[in-house]
């Protein structure tokens, strides 16, 4: 028995150590469980969110008014969507309940919301003076609404769409490119720059790799394309000739939803994250638009996997767990379970 002490104890150490590495521990929003998809559709006559499961069954309206509600964005913990409906963001519950303003602001036209990893702020674009096509920044607030900050401030560009890295120490955006900077608004870079139609812009569960909507040059046909974080091996991932646009990768890092109009109206698709295998959630004739995965913790041997942006912790993690296992088969893993629960 004093084997199995002494293995649990190698095995707390181990434990501190991957925690000391980890940051924001319990608090990234992208990696983790497929859980559903959000979208917005005009199927009753006006743009309203819907969710749905993964796999495009059990498609439920969330919100119910004459306004648009558009861009839903899940919270890191998934129990909030974010959305934008008449140039102010609001956030609601999972279930459509609890609509809050947060930026009720008559002199600015707020969209496009995304919540920071760890669920405290939500980052948007923003065109002041509320004119609908003037140019547009990247703003921040806390996700109360209050703390409102301009990080981009650029009078030439149209800044929109904002995506944070799954750090938090990033966010990208797109104007004629993809841009990516620090989560304060300092060292701007251009990732992808050939101009033309870009949207969407949106990291991997591993921080790795963005994918966005190119059109090249102004026209109709849009394509998901992926690229490294740092700009390198662009790969284009579509090919249906078509409006095809806002990626949304699945928290397992497997999958990629997006929308198209590839059968005449726009649909919800998903596809493997190599681009193959398209295959459609949605099949009406509304337009349905703008899908979004929410993410949910992963479960190893029983215990709730928290996995970060760079997946090294999080493999730490699941070695751990692993070894705990085997450890509880010989009663020596009860230490480690508990410690999981509580960090879960």
């Amino acid at each position: 028995m004093r084997t199995y002490v002494r293995l649990g104890l190698l095995l707390a150490v181990f434990l501190g150590v991957a925690l000391l590495a980890r940051p924001n521990v319990g608090q990234a929003a992208f990696p983790g469980a497929n859980g559903k998809i959000d979208f917005v559709s005009d199927r009753d006559g006006d743009w309203e969110i819907y969710v749905m499961n993964a796999d495009g069954s059990g498609q439920v309206k969330l919100t119910n008014n004459l306004a648009d509600d558009q861009s839903p964005a899940w919270s890191a913990d998934g129990a909030k969507i974010a959305f934008w409906r008449d140039c102010a963001i609001y956030v609601m519950n999972a279930d459509g309940s609890g609509q809050t303003n947060l930026t009720n602001d008559l002199l600015a036209c707020d969209g496009q919301p995304a919540w920071s990893p760890d669920g405290s702020k939500i980052a948007f674009d923003s065109k002041e003076g509320g004119i609908p096509d003037a140019t547009a920044d990247i703003y921040v607030m806390d996700a109360d609404g209050s703390n409102r900050t301009n990080l981009t401030n650029d009078p030439v560009t149209h800044d929109e769409g904002p995506a944070w890295s799954p750090d938090g120490s990033k966010i990208a955006f797109t104007n004629t490119g993809v841009d990516v900077m620090d989560a304060d608004g300092g060292n701007r870079i251009t990732r992808f720059g050939e101009g033309g139609i870009i949207g969407g812009a949106e990291w991997s569960p591993d921080g790795s790799k963005i994918a966005f909507a190119n059109g090249g040059a102004p026209g109709p046909v849009i394509e998901i394309y992926v690229m490294d974080a740092d700009g390198t091996n662009l790969q284009k991932l579509t090919s249906l000739g078509v409006r095809t646009a806002y990626p949304a990768w699945s928290p397992d890092g497997t999958k990629i939803a997006f929308d198209s109009d590839v059968d005449g109206d726009r649909e919800i698709y998903v596809m493997d994250a190599d681009g193959s295998d398209q295959t459609p959630l949605t099949d009406n004739e509304a337009q349905d638009g703008s899908p979004n995965w929410q993410r949910l913790a992963v479960p190893v041997g029983g215990l709730a996997e928290l996995p970060d942006a760079s997946g090294s912790a999080g493999r730490n993690y699941g070695a751990l767990a692993a070894l705990a296992a085997a450890l509880g088969a010989l009663g020596a893993g009860g230490w480690y379970a508990r410690r999981r629960r509580r960090l879960g």
